[in-house]
């Protein structure tokens, strides 16, 4: 039974809702002189435990502090007045949003109208912007979540989904999270937040679904889906949608975050153009989850991430093997940087390589530039593609070739084909089920999983560089740097194709950490790969990591040991 007055200040004036995470009153504060009204969330810790209830209250109060700069910050979200425990329950005090839901407004006046529904996402979008840019997720975007204010009709954002999930999070004995139930509404929630991933596009996939629910006046459970793609079939139930509007629905609520949107930002611009959003960028969706592989003895081309095109002096266009970028070990990226800058890096330890290129379209030879190259400090990455700012004159464990040396076999001499795998090696795994190795692996445990690598090397620390070209082809390449005296793994690395899941990018980031990746962590790499920024740094552990975008449009992952350099 709920008592009338909450911290002995509140007095409830009536219940708004109950639900599995707890109950919603409308209350009045009795200190205030306005006696003014206010929503009172009453949230339920899943456990008793008192040590797990405290690492619980600890949380609410990190995601409190969290809902309150939001309210302070935008006025379409609600500010957080008070939070306190009592009775073992956790409440919120918010802003009372006077008006209707999206889901009352429909009842009551039947469908929006196309102009109406643009205009709702006009309004909603910059403020999606903005939770964003506050590396925040929603997580709970539905009809219901929205409310339209009566005093200026402006589409107000409730109930974020982050409070709910501190409650709902079973905390074993040392206080470290075990699971939590996944938040989110059935039918508008995205398929990676319903597997515990969400991302920044996950809100934009619930507020196309949420712009359909208003054409259509039904929800997504009550229409129909593709049984090859799983996207919701919603056109034929709103026929009188003529503008992009339609277009830019589809495209947020794609199976696959990667061809949604990148920002809420991006969503508004398309929907305000005059004409429907690109799809340039956009993979065609099919029943397999990733494009088929190879076929063997035929040149590969990424159906996603072409390589661009660089025109070269005299005229000729020549294709850059992006591929080739990505795969070198501890200095290739300063070797391909050179290249294109007619840089000549210092090297130690020289090893010549011989770089295959494209077959067909041979690479015109730069002249060699004949100034004194400056000195370019090496990268301790073995598969790193863009080097660090220049600090001072270093030594580069390797580079892959002279940048003033032609990339290409002579034309007279037939190209090598790639070596053939030992008769004994499986082919790699599909991207799904990829895992990294934490710091501290054996070498020989990695050889084992991963196979034989595709180069071996010195590197930096009294380490030895280990790298695995293309072990996925076209889309991911591995490197690690081990001991030369133990063995062990001292650093792990990743480069990703943009068109890989960042489900897949957090699997991999979280196996290198032991399984012991933070949410923070999880959505850093979402960010980096949403493009919401270009590098995301960590420390956790004794560990350092880093994720970044770099100029191939690839995306690094690297985490070492703190004590390596």
């Amino acid at each position: 039974m709920t008592p009338t007055l909450l911290n002995n200040r509140y007095r409830i004036i009536r219940a708004l809702g109950a639900g599995g995470f707890g109950n919603t009153f409308l209350a009045e504060d009795s200190y205030m002189p306005s006696r003014r009204q206010c929503v009172i969330k009453q949230l339920k810790p899943v456990t008793h435990d008192p040590l797990a209830h405290q690492q619980t209250q600890e949380r609410f109060q990190r995601e409190a502090a969290v809902l309150e700069e939001l309210g302070e910050g935008h006025s379409q979200i609600p500010r957080l007045y008070a939070y306190f425990s009592e009775g073992g329950q956790f409440h919120l005090v918010q802003e009372w949003i006077e008006g209707n839901t999206l889901t009352q407004q429909v009842e009551q006046q039947g469908k929006f109208s196309e102009a109406e529904v643009k205009d709702i996402l006009v309004k909603l979008l910059p403020v999606l912007e903005y939770i964003h840019n506050q590396r925040t997720i929603h997580r709970d975007i539905k009809p219901d979540n929205v409310i339209i204010r009566k005093r200026d009709n402006l589409p107000v954002l409730i109930d974020f989904g982050a409070v709910k999930e501190v409650v709902t999070t079973v905390v074993n004995t040392p206080g470290n999270a075990m699971h939590s139930l996944v938040i989110g509404t059935p039918g508008y929630m995205s398929s990676e937040q319903a597997s515990g991933r969400p991302t920044f596009a996950s809100d934009l996939y619930s507020l196309g679904l949420t712009a359909v629910f208003l054409l259509t006046g039904k929800t997504p459970q009550q229409l129909e889906s593709d049984p090859q793609t799983g996207e919701t079939l919603w056109r034929q139930e709103a026929a009188n949608v003529h503008s992009n509007l339609a277009s830019v629905i589809d495209r947020a609520i794609r199976f696959y975050p990667r061809d949604r949107f990148a920002s809420a930002t991006d969503m508004l611009n398309a929907l305000r153009s005059t004409q429907a959003p690109s799809i340039a960028q956009t993979v065609a969706v099919s029943p397999a989850r990733y494009p088929a592989p190879p076929t063997p003895g035929l040149p590969y081309t990424s159906p996603v991430n072409p390589a661009p095109v660089v025109k070269q002096p005299g005229g000729q266009n020549t294709q850059v093997i992006g591929l080739i970028v990505a795969a070198v070990l501890l200095g290739a990226g300063l070797a391909v940087a050179a290249i294109q800058n007619q840089r000549q890096p210092t090297v130690e330890e020289p090893i010549t390589q011989e770089i295959p290129t494209a077959p067909e379209e041979p690479v015109t030879q730069q002249p060699p530039t004949t100034s004194a190259p400056p000195a370019v400090r090496p990268s301790p990455n073995p598969i790193r593609e863009t080097p660090p700012p220049v600090v001072a004159p270093s030594p580069a464990p390797i580079v892959e070739s002279s940048p003033t040396e032609a990339i290409t076999p002579s034309p007279a001499l037939p190209e090598s084909p790639a070596p053939a795998p030992p008769e004994n090696q499986e082919a790699p795994p599909p991207v799904a089920s990829l895992t990294g190795f934490p710091v501290g692996t054996p070498e020989s445990q990695i050889r084992g999983t991963l196979g034989n690598p595709t180069k071996v090397s010195g590197g930096l620390w009294n380490t030895r560089a280990v790298l695995y070209e293309n072990y996925v082809p076209d889309r991911v390449s591995f490197g690690y740097l081990f001991d030369r005296n133990t063995g062990r793994l001292r650093q792990s690395e990743a480069a990703f194709a943009s068109s890989v899941e960042p489900e897949v990018m957090v699997q991999v980031v979280n196996g290198m950490l032991g399984g012991g990746a933070s949410r923070e962590i999880e959505e850093g790499v979402e960010r980096v790969h949403q493009r919401q920024t270009k590098q995301y740094s960590f420390q956790t552990s004794g560990l350092k990591g880093v994720v970044e975008r770099n100029s191939s449009d690839r995306i690094y992952i690297g985490i070492w040991d703190a004590n390596l350099h």
